[in-house]
């Protein structure tokens, strides 16, 4: 992970606790080893050391990992999205449909070589999404 984050390339974990303790073992931008608890509670206004992104289930409203999840994307695009979801009607919870949020910026900068490769990766993840 910290080759790719000194590439500049993406980090995108697969769920909440997987991205709970990347951030958790993040000093100063990178991974650093070690082991043991994390108490780290992520909401709007967190800066993401490590995570660009996260590949997630659609979680249970008023939540803390709805926390999570709106301080990637914001409450407001949250919301919204969560009711595109309701209308296809997805599924919900731990056994339901997944998202992939892919931030627009993220602290590796506007314009980095890690943001146009999202941008790649949203065309090409694009391109296989379908709804019910």
């Amino acid at each position: 992970i910290n080759a790719a984050l000194k590439k500049h390339l993406p980090v995108i974990p697969v769920g909440t606790t997987a991205l709970r303790a990347l951030e958790s073992a993040a000093e100063r931008g990178k991974l650093v080893g070690g082991r043991g608890m994390t108490k780290i509670f992520i909401r709007p206004g967190y800066q993401f050391q490590v995570c660009s992104g996260l590949i997630t289930n659609f979680h249970v409203p008023e939540s803390s990992l709805m926390m999570l999840v709106a301080s990637m994307v914001g409450r407001k695009k949250l919301l919204s999205l969560y009711q595109k979801a309701l209308s296809w009607e997805f599924s919900f919870l731990s056994f339901g449909d997944a998202m992939v949020i892919l931030p627009k910026s993220s602290k590796l900068g506007e314009k980095s070589k890690s943001q146009k490769k999202v941008s790649v990766l949203k065309k090409k993840i694009g391109k296989n999404i379908s709804h019910k």
